[in-house]
């Protein structure tokens, strides 16, 4: 009777806040477990082995429900997803203080990605909706309220064509004209420090952008709106799995530069780049031969 009662309270649960989200979303995992006094878990924090399409923020987390007279835990995580599409959080394996074992059952989940599998380009700005004008006199505060947002507009703007610095310049025809733009930019970048912000992750945008847009020109069954996984997947079935296999671990690091919170030091950003430029060199239409490249 005893057994029966232990293994009713120790009924493990493992909850996923919100189920449904995007790559990159910061989503909350709560497990809790019900136990008899003084029979909480082993060794304080539980274990949690994940691949590395998940990536955790925050925890783990131990809370003793203060209202639960000692026999309810608590452990939270924050966590996000680098892949869309059904996913599944893996379960947990649990040491109880008492010795006894449990397996807690994963949690499922919905990733939306940035684009749909069908969609070429952004989706469009939500309709403005409808103002009433309202007539009466200009003030003289209305024209400092307009003055100061055009200061902001203008500040705005410079700020962002100083951390975007190789925009311009990257619409160079050519994959390998704009590598050679973006090599210049990221040597700059990563003159002082390898951490500055903003700059790092522009790097690894324009990376990613270069090797799917010069992979498209050997498979042209690929489609700019689809996540990475689901392009190179499809690019796998096409009989490209060598090439797929050179472009997934630049892409992943490319992800978790711009998503995971990745910190790449000058020598690992040089490296990364040097990496892809072995592939663009086979890809780009615009890439000189191989001796030119390597002179």
């Amino acid at each position: 009777m005893l057994l029966a009662l232990c293994l009713l309270l120790q009924n493990p649960t493992l909850t996923i806040s919100p189920s449904q989200g995007a790559i990159g979303q910061p989503l909350d995992v709560v497990l809790e477990l019900d136990h008899v006094p003084g029979a909480g878990l082993a060794s304080g924090a539980p274990g949690w082995e994940l691949d590395a399409s998940w990536v955790v923020l925050e925890g783990p987390e131990v809370i003793a429900m203060a209202n639960s007279g000692g026999v309810r835990t608590r452990v939270r995580w924050s966590v996000m997803s680098l892949e869309s599409g059904a996913r599944a959080l893996p379960g947990l394996d649990l040491m109880l203080a008492d010795g006894v074992a449990l397996t807690v059952e994963g949690a499922a989940l919905t990733i939306d990605a940035e684009l749909g599998a069908e969609e070429d380009a952004p989706r469009p700005l939500p309709l403005l909706q409808g103002v009433t004008e309202r007539a009466g006199p200009l003030r003289l505060a209305h024209l400092g309220w307009g003055l100061l947002a055009l200061v902001l507009v203008a500040v705005w703007g410079i700020w962002m064509r100083k951390r975007r610095g190789l925009a311009s310049a990257a619409h160079v025809q050519g994959e390998w004209a704009r590598f050679m733009v973006l090599r210049e930019f990221a040597a700059n970048v990563g003159k002082d420090t390898a951490n500055e912000s903003g700059g790092v992750e522009d790097v690894s945008a324009e990376l990613a952008a270069l090797l799917r847009s010069a992979a498209q020109h050997r498979v042209t069954v690929l489609r700019p709106g689809q996540a990475d996984g689901e392009w190179l997947a499809r690019m796998r079935g096409e009989g490209e799995a060598a090439l797929a296999d050179e472009l997934t671990p630049l892409l992943d690091t490319c992800e978790q530069i711009r998503f995971g919170g990745l910190r790449p030091t000058h020598f690992a950003l040089d490296e990364l780049l040097q990496s892809s430029e072995s592939v663009l060199v086979h890809l780009a239409p615009d890439a000189p031969g191989l001796e030119e490249a390597v002179a």
